[in-house]
């Protein structure tokens, strides 16, 4: 159903988010800025594509 499919794709990008969020702060504390702002960049990317879905979900 597509509830469901909604569901599973919400779950798999919140993964993703926490995923890259942790590599993000890794770097951040390793100092490297490129990687660091690589992976902000990805989670701004995710966080939109997520909010669409819950949007769609309404």
């Amino acid at each position: 159903t597509e509830f469901l499919r909604n569901y599973h794709y919400i779950k798999c990008v919140e993964r993703q988010i926490a995923h890259t969020s942790s590599l993000r702060k890794k770097y951040a504390e390793e100092g490297d800025d490129f990687l660091e702002k690589r992976y902000k960049d990805r989670e701004e990317y995710l966080i939109k594509e997520l909010n669409k879905h819950k949007d769609m979900k309404k």
